[in-house]
């Protein structure tokens, strides 16, 4: 490569890692300013909604991985994952049926 073109690249590649950065910033922004967790509904839909619940508030979390995936090599994420405080009370979360989820 000349000089000339490698100067190019190098501006167009400092470029693209400027803009990423602002728009990762203006995003963060806009999610700290307007989504609260106070207004956050998560719905999961799960076979049997009550061992989920209980599965939810106890201190063993099971973590379960397709075929092919090695948990050893994910363990120090899924330990802080399963350590991470979601500050919720069992009052908080409702169980509901799915045909009674949009009406």
């Amino acid at each position: 490569m000349t000089k000339k073109l490698l100067r190019k690249f190098f501006l167009l590649l400092v470029l693209a890692v400027f803009g990423f950065v602002v728009i990762r910033e203006i995003a963060v922004y806009n999610v700290k300013k307007y989504i609260f967790p106070d207004y956050i509904a998560i719905v999961a839909i799960v076979s049997n909604a009550e061992d989920f619940k209980k599965e939810l508030f106890s201190d063993q979390t099971v973590i379960e991985y397709p075929s092919g995936v090695d948990a050893a090599a994910l363990k120090e994420g899924d330990d802080k994952i399963k350590a991470f405080d979601l500050k919720i009370k069992p009052e908080d979360v409702s169980v509901v049926k799915v045909s009674e989820l949009f009406k």
